[in-house]
């Protein structure tokens, strides 16, 4: 026997205690099986839907803020590292200078230490190595060795 039920309204609702009579053939008489009252919980699935529809959606916003904010992030390390690698890869002070202010078009190297010393603060031995980078440029002659020396020690105080 199949009993059809739909519910107009969404909440609690009670199904009635049923009673159907049916024919045992063992016993050849009329029994009755009962099914007692149930309480069912009705609900609109829509709004069930569009809670799971909303909840995956603000999963996939946050997994593609988070897969962009990766990606600045990366990409940032990247540009630091060829930076890096174009101060390692100068020969000579001119060239150190041009590549330290590669991003910097139009920048002295008392504009740039400036501006990084406003984002993050003093930094004495950076100071001193910048300094000295501008002697080598615009002053006084390069002793021998010196060069190699402030390379890697300004390489060292940037990755820093």
């Amino acid at each position: 026997i199949t009993l059809p039920v739909q519910a107009r309204q969404a909440g609690e609702h009670v199904l009635p205690e049923l009673r159907l009579p049916y024919f045992n053939p063992a016993s050849g008489l009329i029994e009755m099986a009962t099914l007692p009252e149930q309480r069912i919980l009705v609900t609109d699935p829509f709004w069930h839907k569009l809670t799971i529809g909303g909840l995956m959606l603000s999963a996939m916003l946050a997994v593609l803020l988070l897969a962009r904010e990766g990606y600045k992030r990366w990409r940032r390390r990247e540009l630091r590292q060829q930076w890096l690698a174009s101060l390692a890869a100068a020969r000579d002070a001119t060239q150190l200078r041009h590549a330290l202010l590669a991003s910097e078009s139009g920048r002295t190297l008392r504009q740039w230490l400036r501006d990084r010393e406003a984002k993050q603060g003093k930094h004495a031995e950076l100071s001193g190595l910048i300094q000295q980078l501008e002697q080598n440029n615009f002053g006084r002659a390069v002793q021998s060795g010196e060069f190699p020396a402030l390379q890697q020690k300004l390489i060292a105080a940037l990755r820093q």
